[in-house]
């Protein structure tokens, strides 16, 4: 087994013989998201932004998420947890939309106003990254 140390999809082929190999074009995902940036950095109140969400380790696994969250505050939209589904770009991108402002309030109380919010994304399973990367609301002039 080759020894492979960062967070990729790569072709996998079998053999039984160590001569003749599949060839089914499978894959297999080593994945460790972790977000580097967001943009834009400035959403818009009405929930419209696209936001593109950059980092390594993103897998196609059709259960892509990302979360906008205050690490010292629990956010809230519309009483559940601020997630929403992202489409997986490549290994390095996914593409999601942001929530209108409204929505997004403190667990214990009050809107996020022009708190900031930091994005993560999840890739598999239940555990969002926890990474820095901030985003704002804005007002329109």
């Amino acid at each position: 087994m080759p020894q492979y140390t960062k967070p990729d999809v790569l072709n996998v082929e079998v053999t039984i013989n160590g001569e003749s190999y599949t060839s089914d074009n499978k894959t297999y995902g080593y994945f460790d998201p972790f977000v580097l940036d967001a943009s834009p950095k400035l959403l818009a109140t009405d929930g419209s932004t696209k936001v593109q969400v950059k980092g390594i380790g993103f897998v196609d696994s059709g259960q892509c998420k990302v979360a906008y969250d205050n690490r010292s505050h629990e956010l809230y939209c519309s009483g559940n947890p601020c997630a929403k589904s992202a489409v997986f770009i490549d290994k390095n991108t996914l593409n999601t939309t942001s929530f209108p402002q409204s929505e997004v309030n403190y667990y214990s109380g009050g809107t996020v106003g022009w708190d900031p919010m930091y994005i993560d994304a999840l890739v598999w399973g239940d555990q969002f990254t926890k990474n820095q990367v901030e985003v704002y609301y804005y007002e329109e002039p």
